[in-house]
């Protein structure tokens, strides 16, 4: 074996060792605590009820009849009525439907108040305090780009809850509790590299992950190379392994959990779509479902409608074009959904809508099948939770055989497959996660395979890093005594 690999091998893990095994150790806690994000049920449990008798003056829009109006949404702010108009390039404009003027920012005493009200309706007090922030580890992300500055309230309660308001729109954005944020900084926060000092720069945060990876994959190719190298000089020691003590330990689990420490750190790189390897070129199926947008004098004509016939319990209604109908779908505070028409009616998803939607949909390019699915299949799944059920799937004859998933019950489509998107699930999810197939993703059955595996890789990471540390102190100390006076020596 050339020298040089070894000496590679082995200093190479010293540093890329202790992150790897940062790595496994955290996806442990990863596996039960995920990082904090705000799910679309529990901002719906933070709206107060729409209050129809106060509204619908949306005179500030800014809008003429004729133009296109991309999407829009009505809830609360408060206990006050707004409208929430999409502007495109992730821009929106609100509208008080009370005075129909337009809400461009939201100051400090109107945060406060608004914290005050998220508090009662989610049972968790007053805020302690309130006070403004650009980003922290919760909030760094690009996505909160647009709601910036961020209003921060802190809470009393038992679970320690803190609440992110956009100054912009007043909209609630983040919620995370004590026990979320202390399990973090063991769990997403190392495994993804994800402190805010590097996360906030976006473009370098992306090439530090790819290069570790790339050095990660590296450290682990070398090291299979070495152990089969050496379970080949079988014939001259007489035993499968030359080694002994904690190398034997290194050397044999190196080699049972060999490929699955490649395949998991192999996949965390492919997670980062290095290269734009697995990137995809966007589908237009969502804009084919959905139509030609509605106009605003529609939207205006909906929204007297809405007065005249306004859904119970309403605390939230959307837009869900289809075909270039314009429907809503109504939301309670309970997160139980009423799929309206632009008349303010009840509405149903017919099997007329999803055959003529896959018309559009494959239109100029063909179709290989259309179905209506029960289960999941192997690219529409749920990971440990759930996806919603009947599904219509499209699986069109482009050179791509995108797959279009459109839910029964909005009329959105809520997943599109590509051939990157294929890729993106086998050579990322599938290794990453190991939920190759339904049976596997089932707990307990995940746990314990998961954990399994993963006190496999530590180990093996683990003793090669606890290895190449001591060898590095044993080569260091040679050159200290060489350095220090003959006197000093003895």
């Amino acid at each position: 074996m050339p020298r040089w690999l070894i000496i590679l091998h082995r200093y190479t893990g010293v540093v890329m060792g202790l992150l790897m095994t940062l790595w496994c150790l955290s996806g442990v806690v990863m596996m039960y605590v995920g990082y904090p994000e705000l799910s679309d049920a529990q901002r719906l449990k933070a709206l107060s009820p729409i209050d129809w008798a106060r509204c619908c003056d949306a005179a500030g829009a800014g809008r003429e009849d004729a133009d296109p109006v991309d999407g829009f949404r009505i809830e609360s702010l408060g206990q006050t009525p707004v409208l929430r108009l999409s502007l495109g390039m992730g821009r929106v404009r609100t509208v008080d439907l009370t005075t129909g003027r337009a809400i461009e920012a939201i100051d400090p005493a109107q945060a406060k108040t608004l914290a005050a009200g998220l508090g009662e309706r989610l049972g968790i007090g007053a805020p302690a305090r309130v006070e403004t922030i650009d980003t922290d580890q919760w909030t760094v992300s690009g996505e909160y780009s647009r709601h910036r500055p961020l209003y921060r309230a802190a809470f009393a309660d038992r679970g320690g809850t803190t609440l992110y308001l956009s100054s912009v729109t007043g909209e609630l954005v983040q919620e995370t509790t004590r026990a979320q944020r202390a399990w973090n900084w063991l769990g997403a926060v190392p495994h993804w590299l994800y402190p805010t000092l590097l996360r906030q720069n976006a473009p370098l945060w992306s090439q530090v992950v790819i290069w570790t990876s790339v050095v990660g994959t590296f450290l682990t190719l070398t090291g299979l190379y070495l152990g089969l190298v050496q379970l080949a000089r079988k014939h001259r020691t007489g035993r499968w392994s030359p080694y002994k003590g904690l190398f034997f330990w290194h050397h044999v689990s190196g080699l049972v959990f060999g490929l699955l420490t490649l395949a998991w750190v192999f996949s965390g790189l492919m997670s980062m779509n290095p290269w734009g390897l697995l990137e995809g070129g966007g589908s237009p199926a969502r804009a084919q479902v959905s139509g030609d947008p509605p106009t605003w004098s529609q939207v205006k004509e909906t929204l007297a409608a809405l007065k005249t016939r306004p859904p119970a319990g309403a605390v939230s209604l959307s837009a869900a074009s289809m075909g270039g109908d314009l429907n809503l779908l109504s939301y309670s505070a309970d997160a139980k959904m009423l799929r309206l028409n632009a008349q303010a009616l009840p509405s149903r998803v017919t099997l007329r809508d999803l055959h003529d939607a896959a018309e559009r949909v494959s239109e100029g390019l063909g179709m290989r099948t259309q179905a209506l699915l029960t289960d999941e299949d192997d690219y529409y799944f749920a990971h440990h939770g759930s996806v919603t059920l009947p599904v219509y799937r499209i699986i069109l004859a482009d050179p791509d055989r995108t797959r279009v998933y459109i839910d029964t019950e909005t009329g959105r489509v809520v997943r599109t497959v590509d051939a990157d998107g294929r890729g993106y699930r086998w050579w990322h999810l599938a290794l990453h996660r190991w939920d190759f197939a339904a049976p596997l993703r089932a707990r307990p059955v995940w746990d314990l395979v998961m954990l399994l595996l993963l006190a496999g890789v530590t180990l093996s990471v683990g003793l090669g890093t606890w290895m190449g540390l001591r060898r590095l102190v044993q080569d260091l100390r040679p050159r200290r005594a060489a350095s220090q006076p003959a006197d000093d020596r003895g």
